[in-house]
């Protein structure tokens, strides 16, 4: 009867904090956005202009102008990147990011461009 005892309370006895070692799940990750390319209010004499930033991993990104919207997938690094084609004069950029959950977050950026040099 002793072993038996030993068995049932003591070889399988649950631990007194069992999450000792962190929780079980891992906190939910807020969405980010952050473009790192073009800078706002930039002044560029090319037409085409690369957007790029990062996000996290795996998620739809729109980017668009008054006249064109491109949608890419982020990497599995949360970086992505896309070429606009941009019109003469000034180009609002919008950068929005959409969750599976249905959250989005949105930059823009402005940039002004001229055909010649100043």
């Amino acid at each position: 009867m002793g072993g038996l005892y030993y068995v049932l309370n003591v070889q399988y006895q649950s631990s007194t904090t069992p999450f000792l070692s962190g929780p079980v799940t891992s906190a939910p990750k807020s969405l980010s956005l952050e473009v790192t390319d073009p800078s706002d209010n930039r002044l560029v004499f090319k037409t085409n202009l690369l957007v790029s930033g990062k996000t996290l991993p795996h998620l739809k990104v729109l980017i668009s102008t008054s006249e064109q919207d491109q949608v890419v997938t982020s990497s599995a690094s949360g970086s992505f990147s896309a070429s606009l084609t941009l019109n003469e004069g000034p180009n609002k950029i919008s950068v929005t990011v959409f969750s599976d959950s249905g959250e989005e977050k949105t930059i823009i950026k402005n940039v002004f461009y001229l055909k010649e040099q100043i």
